[in-house]
């Protein structure tokens, strides 16, 4: 997937957006997520679903965090790593019965 991702500030929060053309070889389609960033201290934060519903939280103060998401009968295991001020990547290995596969996302401003 190849597109953008934006962070709209609110209170306490950060309202993300991810949007952009996914492709896996002959497929085509617009793809699109949204998450809550729930800013709990300096490198502290909380990964909500739109619905509320909590998917994760990270510390990131040495610039890595490995999280974990068990969303049954898969397991998400992620690790997050700020590559700069203007850099952060993300990674996910998803396993289970339904899935089973790695992502991983650069993310650069």
């Amino acid at each position: 997937m190849r597109g953008e991702a934006c962070f709209t500030p609110e209170p306490d929060v950060l309202l993300y957006e991810e949007a952009g053309e996914l492709v896996f070889g002959a497929f085509r389609s617009e793809a699109r997520r949204e998450y809550r960033f729930c800013i709990e201290g300096d490198a502290v934060f909380s990964v909500l679903f739109t619905d509320g519903g909590f998917f994760h939280r990270a510390q990131v103060a040495d610039g890595l965090a490995c999280v974990h998401h068990d969303c049954a009968p898969d397991d998400y295991r992620g690790r997050y790593r700020i590559t700069g001020p203007d850099g952060w990547m993300l990674s996910w290995r998803i396993q289970g019965p339904r899935k089973d596969l790695v992502i991983g996302t650069r993310f650069s401003r």
